[in-house]
């Protein structure tokens, strides 16, 4: 139901397929203030409508976590919902390792004082209609694993949009990538791109095929 929620540190362990339900209209309204993460190891689970944010009146410094880590063969689906980690060191979203996975729409990802979305070893996650924005480094950093964008948009980040090492693979369409200062992308050679219809505004002066620059925000 609607209201302000308090986890404690070192945070929630999830072991157990779950639903989470919160105000799919308006994530603001069910509003979970975490301390620590949410590491999620269930395989399955679903949360909607939800605002994780960290408390705003702490005598604490600052530690250092994820809002949510997907953990051993963990997966989690997610809608309408809002990751927000300011306040904390750490990236917003982590998964390492084969089996970790999560499809997620219409999901904002922001405030990652180590990046926006950390993947590593084999996970995967798909992403639709989805922000990753205000990011103290790079926005999307991929180490050997997936990650599917459709419709989303990366924005203002202090790092590259998307950063893939070691046989990474990114498939990109109709996503919009706006005045994020380390670029659009940096790619190994050994990583794979599908990339299309995407749009670019302000990233350097790099280009990159499959993302059109635009004089303007309104040129798209």
């Amino acid at each position: 139901s609607d209201g302000h929620y308090w986890v404690q540190e070192p945070g929630l362990v999830v072991n157990f397929p779950l639903r989470l339900i919160g105000d799919e209209n308006n994530p603001a309204n069910v509003v979970i203030e975490l301390g620590g993460s949410l590491t999620w190891n269930a395989k399955g689970g679903w949360i909607e409508g939800i605002t994780f944010r960290r408390p705003k009146l702490s005598s604490k410094p600052a530690s250092s976590h994820e809002v949510i880590s997907i953990g051993e063969n963990g997966s989690i689906d997610m809608v309408h919902s809002v990751l927000d980690n300011n306040g904390c060191d750490g990236a917003v979203m982590s998964a390492a390792g084969a089996g970790r996975k999560g499809r997620w729409h219409n999901v904002v990802l922001r405030n990652g004082s180590n990046g926006g979305i950390v993947m590593n070893g084999g996970s995967s996650l798909e992403l639709s209609q989805c922000t990753v924005k205000g990011c103290k480094q790079d926005a999307i950093r991929c180490n050997d694993s997936n990650i599917k964008m459709t419709r989303c948009k990366i924005e203002s980040n202090d790092g590259c949009a998307i950063v893939l090492e070691s046989s990474a693979h990114a498939e990109v369409s109709k996503c919009k990538l706006v005045c994020n200062a380390g670029g659009i992308m940096s790619k190994g050679d050994d990583c794979k791109t599908t990339c299309a219809s995407n749009t670019v505004f302000q990233c350097g002066d790099k280009t990159v095929p499959g993302f059109k620059p635009l004089a303007t925000l309104g040129d798209d």
